[in-house]
Order: structure tokens, then C-alpha cells, then sequence
């Protein structure tokens, strides 16, 4: 999962949207693709790299006709898994990093599906100490009473105690864990500075806390009730 591998942004990648925000950079997505045009593009990109552009509708409205507007940050993935089944295929995609559309394509005679020209987006620099400080704070949380009885958050808590771990990665794994909501995944897709992502993870990760101590102290429906039998 945290294994390096590269994106040559020279060329046009396939672009592939969701009503939502999905991938984020080293999560992992399952797909089932089934349109003709997608099928279409998990077929060259086989024959190819296996990346491709996971991009978010920017418009969710009935009304839109034709191919709707996207918004302009994306997740490229890598085709990790695949089997073809009868209705297409079944897809396990790699976040690898972010990227923001520079130009897209229509579909035309040689390409059922849209294709673009993406940019990388991160920051060139990083403030290592303040990541230092913000992966302390963000372990700590995940140790915190709390959230025990949540295990999708145990994995990643194992994953902060491994220092060979950069903490960038693990912020979006954190990330993809804790944020449910797709504008807050957008959000975090969008960011390019690592500091702010983690203090944005670190956040939702206190408010979740709050949020299961306050539940915690609520009486159960049986409190204080006798059994008459």
C-alpha cells in the first residue's frame, strides 16, 4: 500500500467520474464497471499502465444533460485487481496521488470516454516538524478510549505506530477512514499542503471523540427499569 509507483503526467489519462468522492491518494476502492465506454477504457488501460483519473461530478442535479461538469481535483488510481465478469468488470483501484484537471477531452470516434491532462498537486514543500507534531497528536487520538469499538480505525492506528510510515500517506488513510461525508473527502483531495490535511483529520478525529464520550455517558432505554418477571 505504500510502495512507490510512478505517474508520468506527460501523458492523457482516462478519466472516470463518480457522483462522489471516493479514492483518496493510498486508500483503496473497489468498482464495478459496467458501461460500455468504461469497459472500454479498463480494457486499453490493461494493455497500458492501468491509471486512471477518479474525478467527482460537480453538478448532481437531474437536469444536466449530456456529460455533467466535473470538478477540477481527481485521485489517479492504479488498477491493482481485476476480473472480468459477465456485466464487465470488478476493479480494485490505488490511490497514488492527487491531481487537478489542466485540460479535458470529449469522448470522440477513437475513445468512448472522456480523457485529461492532469497536473500533480501537492506542495513542494513540508513543514516535517509540524507533520512530526501533528502525527503525535492524531496517534494519540486514535488510542483514545473512545474510539476503540470503532476497527476501521484500529488498522490505521497500528499504521501510525510504524515509523517507516511517512506521515502523508497515513493522514489520507486516516482520512479515508474517518471522513464519511464526500464534500469533506473533496476537501481533503483538494488540499495540497500535508500540514493543513493533517490538522483537518486531526479535527474531524476530536469531534468524532466528543461525539462517542458524550453517547457513551447516555443511559441505556433499560436504565433503571424492573423487570417484573
Amino acid at each position: 500500500m505504500f510502495e512507490t509507483i510512478a505517474v508520468d503526467f506527460r501523458r492523457e489519462f482516462p478519466v472516470f467520474p463518480l457522483p462522489e468522492t471516493m479514492l483518496l491518494p493510498h486508500g483503496i476502492q473497489p468498482l464495478h464497471i459496467f458501461e460500455p465506454r468504461y469497459i472500454q477504457m479498463i480494457d486499453e488501460e490493461l494493455d497500458g499502465r492501468g491509471q486512471i483519473a477518479v474525478a467527482t461530478w460537480a453538478d448532481l442535479s437531474p437536469e444536466v444533460v449530456g456529460e455533467r461538469p466535473l470538478r477540477d481535483i481527481v485521485c489517479l488510481g492504479q488498477v491493482v485487481q481485476h476480473e472480468r465478469v459477465q456485466s464487465g468488470y470488478q476493479v480494485l483501484l490505488h490511490g497514488l496521488c492527487r491531481g487537478r484537471i489542466a485540460r479535458l477531452m470529449d469522448a470522440d470516434d477513437a475513445s468512448m470516454y472522456r480523457r485529461a491532462v492532469i497536473r500533480p498537486l501537492e506542495s513542494p514543500g513540508r513543514d516535517e516538524h509540524g507533520l512530526d507534531q501533528a502525527r503525535g497528536a492524531i496517534r494519540s487520538i486514535l488510542r483514545a478510549r473512545a474510539l476503540q469499538p470503532m476497527d476501521r480505525l484500529e488498522t490505521v492506528a497500528n499504521w501510525f505506530d510504524l515509523d517507516e510510515v511517512p506521515t502523508g500517506p497515513l493522514v489520507d488513510l486516516a482520512g479515508s477512514a474517518v471522513l464519511g461525508n464526500s464534500d469533506q473527502r473533496y476537501s481533503l483531495l483538494a488540499e495540497p499542503d500535508a500540514c493543513v490535511r493533517a490538522e483537518m483529520v486531526l479535527q474531524e478525529l476530536r469531534e468524532l471523540e466528543r461525539l462517542l464520550r458524550l453517547a457513551a455517558l447516555q443511559p441505556r432505554e433499560d436504565d433503571g427499569r424492573i423487570s417484573l418477571n
